[in-house]
């Protein structure tokens, strides 16, 4: 079991090593990166753009944008029924009481038009009218508060373009390969002659979903007053906008544990950089039982998404996990977490990567956009 493991000094904890994307793919780190995935669901990762420093400032900077923002600029920047770009809060697990407040944070375009070309193509296939785009907030431009600190907002943006733009993409090619050394055999199909993988390719937009998550402690987890008034109506309760399995909450009592029912991620792959506070518990489907993730200053954690497992036919199957307090002090104190969902562009098929996988043509399967809540 791997609680044995996660129970071990935290400098026992493997981490896989996943050089720049300019460098290539590593057959080694593909090979530890597929084998932690299928064994665990997910992995510790560090990347040359993430060092340390570049995580605690992040994390501050978060911290900084969900506690110290006016009320009135929370309103004004508040997100669209989608709950994409802006800030929003849902109902935790621990009952009514326990609104999680939330920042969200897409590609930076920086044009009406560059906004709709990153999923318009999809919804139009799909008989949405430009009308019903904005309603949804498909043209929204990433909006910030004109209180918070230009530094932090620079340790956000800094954040999300490594993980959007450099991460997911060297993450995709070390999954491809490290599905070949699994199988250990080659598939040049799942390859572009620039050597860059099919699933790298199917997020080319660089569209995914950059969140600041505070998990009020649960001791004084009435709304906060500074919260925006404005609660998405398309996201889904218990679990978040960016999840496939929820379940309603209870009511509110401050000795309830969970923050985070359980849940799998909508996504190809989640990046997660917690606070001290830790929280998340995956589930080890050998045994039933849910294990407490260490907290690393120096990698950050992924886990598989519904994506992943259907590209690859549940080889790599999606995460199980949850959010809990964990220690003696958690109920008087919050927990924040930054959080990258990757997503394939709207437009990518979801069929299963490899042609003997597959139980008809690519047409057959659904393309990544006809999962989202909105679709």
């Amino acid at each position: 079991s791997f609680c044995t493991l996660l129970a071990s000094k935290m400098d026992s904890v493997a981490r896989v090593f996943i050089p720049t994307l300019r460098s290539g793919v590593d057959r080694s780190a593909a090979r530890a990166l597929v084998e932690e995935l299928r064994a665990k669901g997910f992995a510790y990762v560090a990347h040359p753009a993430l060092v340390p420093e570049v995580l605690q400032r992040a994390k501050l900077a978060g911290r900084n944008l969900l506690t110290t923002c006016s009320l009135e600029e929370r309103q004004r920047c508040a997100a669209p029924p989608s709950g994409f770009r802006g800030f929003y809060q849902y109902v935790g697990a621990s009952g009514t009481g326990d609104q999680i407040q939330c920042f969200s944070m897409g590609a930076p375009v920086t044009s009406r038009k560059e906004a709709l070309d990153l999923r318009g193509t999809y919804y139009t296939r799909v008989g949405w009218s430009e009308e019903a785009m904005d309603e949804a907030g498909l043209a929204r431009l990433n909006e910030w508060p004109s209180d918070f600190d230009i530094e932090h907002m620079a340790a956000l943006t800094t954040m999300r373009k490594v993980l959007a733009e450099e991460l997911t993409p060297a993450l995709m090619n070390h999954v491809t390969a490290g599905i070949e050394e699994a199988l250990g055999e080659s598939f040049p199909e799942l390859w572009s002659s620039e050597g860059h993988s099919a699933m790298a390719a199917a997020h080319s937009k660089r569209d995914g979903n950059f969140e600041v998550k505070l998990y009020p402690a649960v001791a004084s987890s009435q709304r906060p007053t500074d919260a925006p008034a404005v609660v998405s109506r398309k996201v889904l309760r218990g679990g978040g906008m960016n999840s496939a399995v929820s379940k309603p909450a209870p009511a509110a009592t401050k000795t309830t544990a969970e923050r985070l029912s359980t849940h799998q991620d909508l996504s190809s792959i989640t990046v997660l950089a917690q606070d001290s506070m830790g929280g998340l518990e995956v589930l080890d489907t050998e045994t039933g039982a849910f294990c407490a993730v260490p907290v690393l200053e120096d990698a950050v954690l992924i886990n598989a998404g519904v994506f992943m497992e259907r590209w690859t036919d549940g080889r790599i199957a999606a995460t199980p996990h949850r959010v809990r307090n964990t220690t003696s002090d958690a109920s008087s104190r919050d927990r924040c977490s930054l959080v990258y969902f990757a997503f394939p562009d709207f437009d990518a098929s979801v069929a299963p990567l490899l042609f003997e996988d597959r139980e008809g043509p690519v047409e057959s399967y659904p393309l990544a956009g006809d999962l989202h809540p909105l679709s």
